[in-house]
């Protein structure tokens, strides 16, 4: 009897134990293409991430738009947005990643916008 009870308490200290932290570190980083554009052209937006657990990536472009993408979980992720401006200007775009271990990061990368050199102008 003591050596099952002696079992038990030895099994429930082990268990209680903080775990060892094998915590990877967060990285995110923002590219775009291109960074200086015209009125209408596609932006395309790369965010590489390496975390814990990535779960989700989210993109605010810095006019009131905004795209999601649920990565699924995993230390790794790249994930592709695409965006058109419809108005000239600066625009602060601003990748938030979240890691289910680690909690949120966000990265931003800075798109101007010229109105077309061919004087045309876009339809809405």
């Amino acid at each position: 009897m003591r050596r099952i009870l002696l079992g038990l308490i030895v099994a429930v200290t082990a268990a209680c134990q903080p775990p060892t932290s094998t915590a990877r570190q967060f990285a995110a980083r923002i590219e775009a293409s291109p960074l200086v554009g015209q009125l209408g052209d596609t932006v395309t937006f790369v965010v590489n991430v390496t975390a814990n657990n990535v779960s989700a990536v989210v993109i605010n472009y810095g006019d009131s738009n905004s795209d999601q993408y649920s990565t699924g979980g995993g230390p790794f992720a790249r994930v592709t947005f695409k965006h058109a401006y419809l108005t000239t200007g600066n625009y602060l775009a601003r990748a938030t990643v979240s890691d289910a271990v680690i909690g949120n990061r966000e990265v931003s990368q800075l798109i101007v916008v010229n109105p077309r050199s061919d004087s045309t102008s876009l339809r809405q």
